[in-house]
Formats: structure tokens, C-alpha cells, sequence
């Protein structure tokens, strides 16, 4: 009978002889460089198998992590870097019909239609540069986020940030320009949700693997997250809106 695949739920159950940061760095490097989770797991069993051997520093014994994590990218064949194109047009539906399902349900409730305003556009505008910033510089805006625990502090404070530029281009760019059934932005909203959900049951599910089988995570976990996470936040952001209506 065969076992199914075990799964470890920290990156340093994979190396536990090896440093946390210095395992953390290794992996978000690997990562960056594009590596596939299983060999980057075959390179842990690797460090783990030495580390074991030895009894040496795996800084003594690897050099450090972010270096040894480029050299071994180097000497694989070449391979796509940085954010996939699929992930990057999944992630722009899913915003969209996260902007535009709240908006139609918001004009549904007071009946009438969805007014676009000046504001609409520059902030329609600002996503998209940063939608194409992360596509063209995803690599290198991920590695600046990760270099440090205080960028990533910044980078968790990020979203919220936008938001605040977001509100504060729809609060002062007010001028209408023109009014659109409730029912189009709607089925906009949801076409654009139904491809972000669509392209996301099938991103690959590359979990770091270990050559014994095990994995960081389960594979059903991470597919049913990237299933549900735009509709459930799209979800969350209509029951607000009528939340916000019912009590106003």
C-alpha cells in the first residue's frame, strides 16, 4: 500500500540542523530566481544531509544563503523568472470585479445606476501602472520586500496605503462623467471575478518537496486558495457595502 505524501508546516522542519534565516533566505531567494519547489527541496535534503554528516554551520559549510541560493540557480538550466503572465491577468480580473461588484451592488440598493466619476478613472489608472510596475519589476520589487523584517513591515502596511490613496482620489476627483446601468457593472464584475477564479484553477501548485515526498503545505490547501480568494474578498466587500447601506 502506498502512503500518501506528508506535508511539514514550517521551512525549517525540511533542514532542522540549518539556521531558520539562513534556511528563510535560501528558499525566498530560490523562489525569486524561479527554481521549481521540488529541487529546491532536493537542495535542502541536501544542506540536511551534510549538516548531519559534518556538525559544521551550514554559513561555514554553504556560504551565505542568498549566494549559494543564485549559485545553484546559476548552474541549472535557464528557466522563467519573476511573476507569471497568468498570475498577473488573474490578479488585474480579480481586482476589477472586486472594484466593480461592490459599486453595482451599492447602486442596486439605492436604485439607480453606477456614476462614473473622474476619480474612477485615475484610480482605474493607478492600478494599472502598478499592475504593469509588478509585471515588468516583479522580481526586483519582490526582492526589495523581502530583504528585511522592516520591508516587510512596509510591505504589509503597503495595501493599506493604497486604499488610503484609492479613498482619497474617489473623495476629491467627484465630477461625474457618466451614469451606467447597475446591472452591466454587475455582469463586468462578475465575468472579471469568473476569469481571475477561472485562470487561478490552473496555477500550477509548486510546493517546496522534499525527495522523500513530503511538502510544505498541502497542494488541496493551496488550490482551494487560489480558488476562492477573489470571490470570497469580493463577497466580503458586497456584504459591507450593504451593511454600510442597511444602517445608514
Amino acid at each position: 500500500m502506498t502512503n500518501a505524501p506528508r506535508h511539514v508546516t514550517g521551512l525549517l522542519d525540511m533542514a532542522p540542523h540549518a539556521d531558520s534565516r539562513w534556511v528563510e533566505d535560501f528558499v525566498v531567494e530560490q523562489r525569486l530566481l524561479g527554481v521549481p519547489g521540488a529541487q529546491i527541496g532536493d537542495a535542502l535534503a541536501t544542506v540536511e544531509e551534510h549538516l548531519v554528516a559534518t556538525g559544521e554551520d551550514v554559513t561555514e559549510a554553504f556560504g551565505p544563503a542568498k549566494a549559494y541560493a543564485r549559485e545553484l540557480a546559476d548552474s541549472a538550466p535557464a528557466r522563467p523568472r519573476g511573476i507569471p503572465r497568468r498570475v498577473m491577468v488573474s490578479s488585474a480580473a480579480g481586482l476589477l470585479g472586486l472594484v466593480l461588484l461592490p459599486r453595482a451592488v451599492a447602486a442596486l440598493l439605492e436604485g439607480g445606476s453606477v456614476e462614473v466619476r473622474v476619480g474612477d478613472l485615475v484610480a482605474l489608472g493607478l492600478l494599472a501602472a502598478l499592475m504593469w510596475g509588478l509585471f515588468a519589476f516583479g522580481t526586483q520589487v519582490l526582492r526589495a520586500l523581502v530583504g528585511s523584517r522592516r520591508r516587510v513591515l512596509l510591505a504589509a502596511l503597503a495595501p493599506a496605503l493604497l486604499v488610503a490613496v484609492m479613498v482619497g482620489v474617489f473623495a476629491l476627483l467627484r465630477a461625474p462623467l457618466v451614469s451606467v446601468p447597475a446591472w452591466l457593472v454587475g455582469g463586468l464584475g462578475l465575468l472579471a471575478t469568473g476569469v481571475a477564479t477561472w485562470l487561478s484553477a490552473g496555477d500550477p501548485i509548486d510546493l517546496v518537496e522534499s525527495p522523500d515526498g513530503r511538502t510544505l503545505g498541502t497542494r488541496r490547501t493551496a488550490r482551494w486558495t487560489n480558488l476562492a480568494l477573489f470571490p470570497v474578498l469580493t463577497v466580503l466587500m458586497c456584504v459591507l457595502t450593504w451593511v454600510t447601506w442597511a444602517s445608514s
